[in-house]
């Protein structure tokens, strides 16, 4: 699975590599749906960019370690 380490590598990924797992997400669209455009079929499949995806996930982990801290501070 692609997000496995996300959140601990997503701020080290070089942009190249990311447009490149982008570019084959896109390619993956294109068969799925080869009469839509990227974004099209984006929306069709409730999906996101690979960049909004893996910000989502990295937010994500970072509410739970914010939430899970403040529970245990204040208990």
């Amino acid at each position: 699975m692609c997000d496995y380490a996300v959140p601990v590598f997503h701020s080290l990924l070089p942009k190249y590599l990311l447009n490149d797992l982008e570019r084959i997400q896109k390619r993956a669209l294109s068969i799925i749906h080869p009469n839509y455009n990227y974004e099209d079929a984006l929306v069709s499949l409730n999906l996101e960019t690979l960049e909004n995806h893996h910000q989502h996930l990295c937010q994500s982990l970072f509410q739970a370690i914010t939430e899970h801290s403040t529970q245990t501070v204040w208990k």
